[in-house]
């Protein structure tokens, strides 16, 4: 009487690959779930790197937290949409990540915050 030991239960990822029409367009889909949001990128999986995309990922919500408080939520991305668009523009720009210094990126974002206000 023994346990089967080579069964783990079910397999956890952050991984989507065995959609046949991303298969098709050689895509993958890279997701990080957190408290209450989970992101994803659709990403090439010949040419990008899916650790890198989960670390930019991370990235993000650091930037969405900081700007928004603690623990950022959907109801925070729902009402301010332009805001998370704004947050995306500073950190990537045609498909290429362009920052990953969250002072600078929330710096950038004060300063267009406080220009909108002056007007």
């Amino acid at each position: 009487m023994g346990a089967d030991l080579g069964d783990d239960g079910p397999k956890v990822t952050s991984f989507i690959d065995d959609i046949p029409e991303l298969e098709e367009m050689g895509a993958t889909v890279v997701f990080r779930e957190f408290a209450s949001i989970t992101i994803f990128f659709v990403i090439n999986k010949y040419s990008e790197s899916e650790l890198a995309v989960l670390d930019l990922i991370q990235f993000f919500v650091e930037v969405l937290d900081k700007y928004f408080g603690n623990n950022v939520c959907e109801i925070d991305l729902v009402f301010n949409p332009d805001k998370l668009h704004y947050i995306l523009d500073e950190v990537i720009l045609d498909g290429i990540v362009i920052s990953l210094d969250v002072d600078k990126v929330l710096g950038v974002l004060m300063s267009r915050q406080e220009a909108i206000l002056q007007q």
